[in-house]
């Protein structure tokens, strides 16, 4: 009985035992290793992260096969920037190719190695996870998938959550919904109920400005989530910022308020089609 165990043999040398053993301990650390390597993409394209070549993988051992590859295609189209919150949580989103309306979500913990996934169909969501189940899933990442829909304005009626074990779920998709006003298509962008200056009375007493304010709105928007970095993003919202400030010194005092705004928002549209982020 002896002679068939390696470690009883003569021919047995110790330091085979200690390659064989550090072996066995390297390739364990290296699948419990949290991938960190995604906060490289800080601020980045969705698009250069889904091209790495370690993020399919990631992505398949993060959420159930079921969902993986519609997922991994949900991120390969139109991209968003990559976010990235206390130097640990990361979010990646992106949409269909050629089929915007279909949407992915990726938010990953890199400190603790587990992630999940987010599927929005039109109005349908469903999220995954091959390390959570739906009660463990933290706030920052509930947070996460809240401010995701909150910004591709998406309020989904149904939601399904796909459990480690294969189970799927109905969950509330109201616990991700943020409350927010949705103009009316005559505009303006903002609630006229709340209108608490004399330029936001102006504009929502007039209906040509109100249809300029909410063009313009729309517009900026559009543009911004065309922009796939964090650093464009931060770009233009300083631009409109900018412009914002300047029709309100301009416009204030004036004594014709309704032309001297309509002026402002004109030229600000222009602007804004023909601008570009600093390379």
């Amino acid at each position: 009985m002896a002679g068939s165990n390696i470690l009883h043999t003569h021919r047995f040398k110790p330091w085979i035992l200690f390659a064989l053993l550090l072996a066995m301990a390297n390739s364990a650390w290296a699948a419990a290793k949290p991938a960190g390597w995604v906060l490289s993409y800080e601020g980045k394209s969705s698009n250069a992260f889904i091209w790495d070549k370690r993020t399919k993988e990631l992505i398949k051992n993060s959420v159930p096969p079921k969902i993986a590859d519609e997922l991994l295609s949900a991120l390969g189209g139109p991209p968003d920037p990559v976010v990235v919150l206390q130097r640990r949580y990361v979010s990646v989103s992106a949409c269909v190719a050629h089929a915007c309306m279909v949407k992915g979500l990726f938010w990953f913990d890199s400190q603790n190695g587990v992630g999940i996934g987010a599927y929005l169909d039109e109005d349908s969501l469903t999220l995954a996870s091959s390390g959570l189940l739906p009660e463990e899933v933290p706030a920052v990442a509930r947070k996460a998938i809240t401010n995701w829909l909150s910004d591709v304005d998406v309020q989904p009626k149904q939601a399904q959550y796909l459990a480690p074990n294969g189970e799927v779920s109905p969950i509330s998709p109201a616990q991700f919904i943020r409350p927010s006003y949705r103009a009316r298509p005559e505009g303006p962008s903002f609630d006229c109920r709340k209108a608490a200056t004399a330029m936001e009375r102006t504009i929502c007493n007039d209906a040509q400005l109100a249809k300029q304010d909410l063009a313009l709105a729309t517009l900026f928007n559009e543009i911004r989530r065309g922009n796939d970095t964090v650093g464009g993003r931060d770009e233009l919202r300083a631009f409109q910022l900018e412009w914002l400030k300047g029709r309100d010194a301009a416009c204030k005092t004036s004594a014709a308020m309704a032309a001297c705004l309509s002026e402002q928002y004109r030229q600000q549209h222009d602007r804004l089609m023909h601008w570009v982020p600093k390379p």
